[in-house]
């Protein structure tokens, strides 16, 4: 695979991303070890896929349960699995943990990109053992010819008292050297907003296939920060619970369908004219 099979007609990435496991189960309120739990997680993967595909350039899954609906995605949306454990939670020092019986070969097996959501900060003691990992990967991702994708996330360390809140300019100036640090050894670099439109600019100049995650904001803070990041040279989106984070307020696949099939299609639309309107700016 290459980039191209991952990118829309005007040259950007718009992804989908649902790769969510542990913490998207826990805000509905489905514990993964009930069969019948099992199957609405299931189900709502499969509703992920099918409406979502075709208004993407690529969507991104897992190899646990997303990888059982991929018959249902459009055939000229790419397609990423991630090759981390589930790990939005827990200890952030700890050592990012790969999925046991699975890799770059079974990712390639399915015509897909890797993804690896990596938490990292440069003050960790594991932060050499991670950018170590990382480079490791993307060396057999290019032997292999697989588009890998990193999203590194900045943690603070316990104790250690480095910013005095997200996005202000000392964890804006951290942030963008997290990204520099992993920019060569990645073909994507999933990021969140860095801080500032002059803090887009600056990624920019060490990666040009940078795109931006939600991160959990509201849809419209997302799409400021996406228009300011575009005109900065940002090529794209990973657009996940910004779009659907309000699907905890149902709890019936018909009422899932019904809010996906409307309000999350729609917010991809908009993020898709803000992609061609900045393709037409430049």
């Amino acid at each position: 695979m290459q980039l191209v099979d991952f990118q829309n007609s005007e040259g950007y990435f718009a992804i989908a991303p649902f790769d969510h496991r542990s913490s998207l189960a826990q805000t509905l309120h489905l514990d993964l070890k009930i069969p019948a739990d099992q199957e609405k997680f299931i189900a709502l993967k499969r509703l992920f896929i099918k409406i979502f595909s075709p208004h993407v350039s690529a969507v991104l899954t897992d190899p646990e349960f997303g990888i059982q609906t991929l018959e249902d995605k459009a055939p000229k949306c790419g397609l990423f699995l991630s090759v981390e454990e589930s790990g939005y939670s827990g200890d952030h020092d700890a050592m990012t943990i790969l999925k046991k019986d699975w890799g770059i070969d079974q990712v390639k097996e399915h015509g897909a990109g890797a993804k690896l959501l990596v938490y990292f900060n440069p003050q960790s003691a594991t932060a050499n053992s991670k950018l170590e990992l990382v480079r490791k990967l993307f060396v057999e991702c290019k032997d292999k010819e697989v588009v890998f994708l990193v999203e590194p996330v900045l943690y603070a360390v316990p104790d250690k008292k480095e910013w005095e809140a997200e996005l202000d300019a000392a964890w804006s100036k951290i942030y963008v050297e997290v990204c520099k640090s992993m920019a060569p050894f990645c073909d994507i670099l999933k990021i969140q907003y860095p801080g500032s439109q002059e803090a887009c600019a600056e990624v920019s100049t060490f990666h040009k296939n940078w795109i931006l995650l939600s991160r959990g904001v509201d849809f419209e803070t997302f799409c400021t920060y996406l228009t300011i990041a575009v005109r900065q040279g940002c090529k794209g989106y990973a657009a996940g619970r910004a779009v659907w984070q309000e699907l905890s307020q149902w709890n019936t696949p018909e009422e899932w369908k019904t809010f996906l099939e409307t309000t999350a299609v729609d917010r991809l639309k908009k993020l898709n004219e803000i992609l061609k309107t900045a393709t037409l700016i430049a």
